[in-house]
């Protein structure tokens, strides 16, 4: 294949609030849903530390409520890769953990903070043997996600729906 045959067009675009997005020429997307991306208001440590508007709140309360140390958002908006879920080019979405990962007990916890904020908490590990030491110790099953290779180290992604 020839790459002269290939063309590809990008725009980073900047809202009034200074948050940078992603989208086509002449879409007036700032990327994020809902409106232009604001900045989150919990510790983060992601190249971009913004989300669409109606994720502010509940993702501070979910914080708030699990109270895990350590624990900060590790990818948002704009995200640094890419991820198999747009909500990740939307700003609906965050990766969520702690460095050494979260014990059964600490996920549970996240789960619950999240469901009671109107969020939805997978975490997602490496293999198998992790899910089920964590099952084992209490975390419920169904927000456990084995991805293998795909991502680089336990943690959670935390959806708006």
């Amino acid at each position: 294949s020839n790459p002269t045959n290939y063309q590809v067009s990008c725009v980073k675009l900047t809202g009034t609030n200074g948050a940078e997005g992603t989208g086509s020429a002449g879409s007036g997307s700032t990327g994020c849903s809902g409106g232009e991306c604001v900045p989150l208001t919990i510790p983060c440590v992601a190249r971009g530390c913004n989300i669409a508007p109606d994720m502010v709140s509940r993702l501070a309360r979910m914080h708030s409520t699990a109270s895990v140390s350590g624990a900060r958002v590790t990818e948002a908006m704009p995200p640094s890769r890419q991820h198999k879920s747009a909500c990740h080019s939307n700003g609906t979405c965050v990766d969520y953990s702690k460095s050494g990962g979260m014990s059964a007990v600490e996920v549970s916890r996240v789960i619950a903070a999240a469901r009671a904020n109107g969020l939805r908490a997978v975490y997602e590990v490496q293999t198998a043997a992790q899910m089920a030491s964590l099952v084992a110790g209490g975390a419920p099953s169904s927000n456990i996600s084995v991805l293998g290779d795909w991502i680089s180290a336990p943690h959670f992604s935390i959806y708006g729906s």
